[in-house]
């Protein structure tokens, strides 16, 4: 629980819970505890804003160089694949014309053995 604030003492002096001296005291005592863990209450400061600032914009900018890398790397895939495409209709011409070539020696009459 947090430190209990001067102005809380006071509702609580005026409500009749603590009285006077024991409110001093119990000041006294949170300061003498803030003085020994360090004096100073945390808090969120200019310094505290830029460095999470640049934070964001380093992983920003690193998710950019990702996007950009990972779209090249489609890139760069996108033109194998229409390599492999224009090489298996290479080979489909190929294999058609090799087709082509033996259906027309196949239809070509072969000489009549001499008897």
């Amino acid at each position: 629980m947090g430190a209990t604030r001067e102005r809380d003492l006071e509702a609580a002096v005026r409500a009749g819970i603590l009285s006077a001296e024991q409110a001093e005291r119990l000041a006294a005592f949170q300061a003498a505890a803030r003085e020994r863990e360090g004096g100073e209450r945390p808090r969120f400061t200019l310094v505290h804003v830029l460095y999470y600032l640049g934070g964001l914009i380093a992983v920003g900018t690193a998710s950019l160089f990702m996007a950009g890398v990972k779209k090249d790397i489609h890139t760069l895939q996108g033109d194998r694949s229409r390599e492999r495409a224009d090489y298996r209709k290479l080979r489909r011409d190929r294999l058609a014309a090799r087709r082509e070539a033996v259906k027309a020696k196949q239809a070509v009459p072969s000489a009549p053995a001499s008897k």
